[in-house]
């Protein structure tokens, strides 16, 4: 089962969640909470296109 139709559209999935990562990981409050910065979340998703 693929979860996405085309590339395009997991492309712009991805960079909807970074960007709501990014923007989630300048607000120190949010780090606190779950003790790691979501920053990271958004390099691994921006990194997957490069592995495959």
């Amino acid at each position: 089962m693929k979860l996405f139709k085309s590339e395009t559209q997991k492309t712009v999935t991805f960079i909807i969640i970074s960007s709501i990562c990014l923007f989630m990981s300048l607000i120190q409050s949010v780090d606190e909470l779950l003790h790691f910065n979501l920053s990271w979340i958004a390099i691994i998703l921006c990194g997957l296109p490069i592995i495959k």
